[in-house]
């Protein structure tokens, strides 16, 4: 069983395809890894990435992938607003708004375990148009900077937006302050 909230931009959808691929592999004891990531590629952007998880540098469309190592456990929040973004319209906007910020940022700050620098290092190049589509992913955003946290950004092409914290301790204050519209749930990576 897994709680991803539906059209949050969580690659909950291309997480379940990961899943099936895996899943056939196992039944019928077909597919090396090179195939099995070239039929998830096939299916979708972020399909091939859900194989094996992680954390990752993504370029092309999201089917080149470099692993990323990090030291650290990171603690965080997460707010859905209703209404969710449509990927395609938010990309469409983009085109017509927006120019690509430089990639990998934040990456060398992961790395290296400087979690204040990766705080400062967030960015999607997507905000811009999906809260133009959905006025609550702008909402969420300040929310969640109101709490003082490392860094704040959107998830995907939206909508959820999430806060990184230094601990446990100040996420769950965060959590047990916030008291607007959206669902909010905490969270911690592992890896």
């Amino acid at each position: 069983y897994k709680n991803i909230p539906v059209g949050a931009g969580l690659g909950g959808s291309s997480a379940d395809a990961a899943g099936v691929i895996r899943g056939m592999c196992s039944l019928y004891g077909a597919g090396t890894e090179p195939q099995l990531k070239a039929i998830a590629d096939g299916l979708g952007s972020d399909t091939g990435y859900m194989l094996t998880g992680g954390y990752a540098y993504l370029t092309g469309r999201g089917e080149i992938m470099r692993a990323i190592k990090c030291p650290n456990t990171l603690y965080g929040l997460l707010l859905i607003p209703d209404g969710g973004v449509s990927t395609a319209r938010c990309y469409a906007l983009f085109d017509e708004m927006c120019a690509f910020t430089k990639g990998g940022a934040g990456e060398r700050e992961l790395v290296s375990g400087d979690l204040k620098g990766l705080g400062r290092a967030l960015c999607n190049d997507l905000f811009k148009p999906a809260a133009a589509l959905n006025k609550g992913v702008a909402t969420a955003y300040e929310e969640l900077k109101s709490f003082a946290p490392l860094g704040v950004n959107m998830t995907g092409s939206g909508s959820g937006v999430y806060a990184l914290f230094e601990s446990r301790e100040l996420c769950a204050y965060a959590r047990s302050r916030y008291s607007g519209e959206c669902e909010c749930i905490q969270f911690k990576t592992v890896l």
